[in-house]
């Protein structure tokens, strides 16, 4: 989350039971729906957390979670 990653690094962060090549194309996908920006620096693609997002709501879920709670939602909502 600090600083721009190629698909290697970012591979090697959390390539547990994923391919690089699926790291990859996730990393395309999310790309183009805006929560990461990509730039090119030579021959590799560095990849960033996207400015335009709203982070803060995905960390505090994240937080939330950790901590052991659990969701009170009604089934009908």
């Amino acid at each position: 989350m600090d600083n721009p990653k190629n698909v290697s690094e970012i591979f090697e962060a959390i390539g547990q039971n994923i391919t690089l090549s699926a790291v990859s194309h996730q990393l395309k996908q999310l790309t183009q729906v805006g929560l990461l920006v990509s730039k090119k620096e030579g021959r590799e693609r560095k990849y960033s957390l996207s400015q335009d997002f709203c982070w803060c709501i995905v960390k505090k879920g994240l937080n939330h979670y950790s901590n052991g709670h659990k969701c009170r939602c009604n089934k009908n909502e």
